[in-house]
């Protein structure tokens, strides 16, 4: 029994913060195999399930593995590698939210905080949210949360 709860325990940990649908919206490019590649170059990263191209607006819909460790700046960095422009992140994530002298979310241990605009959160811990990472990317406008245990 007690192997069981342990078992529980560390598959739950993994999801505890992570990235879990990541859209990014692209700047039209004249480059048309650039922006063709990029599902394929994202699905090359280790904890990506699946990426798509959509239009109107150009964005690469990325859905991650239930356990993955896939860090934001990984997939903008994925998307500029070819100078293909970024004008706007869309995340489904669970993370940390914090007062820092102003409330804060971090996804992973280690990853940068991102300034948090919106409703004000109850309390600091965990929490799953959605919300929209414009340039400079340095602060979410959360558009919906859900406190985790």
């Amino acid at each position: 029994m007690i192997r069981f709860f342990i078992a529980l325990l560390a598959l739950a940990l993994p999801a505890a913060a992570q990235l879990r649908e990541v859209t990014i919206e692209i700047q039209p490019t004249e480059c048309v195999s650039c922006t063709e590649s990029l599902p394929a170059r994202m699905q090359r990263v280790r904890g990506v399930a699946h990426a798509n191209m959509r239009e109107a607006p150009a964005r690469v819909v990325i859905e991650l593995e239930a356990d993955n460790r896939v860090r934001l700046t990984r997939l903008l960095d994925v998307v500029r590698q070819d100078g293909t422009g970024i004008t706007a992140v869309a995340v489904h994530a669970a993370g940390e939210v914090f007062d820092e002298g102003g409330w804060r979310f971090r996804i992973l241990p280690g990853d940068q905080s991102l300034e948090w605009r919106g409703p004000a959160p109850a309390k600091p811990g965990k929490i799953a949210l959605e919300g929209r990472i414009l340039p400079p990317f340095d602060a979410i406008s959360v558009e919906k949360t859900e406190v985790q245990p």
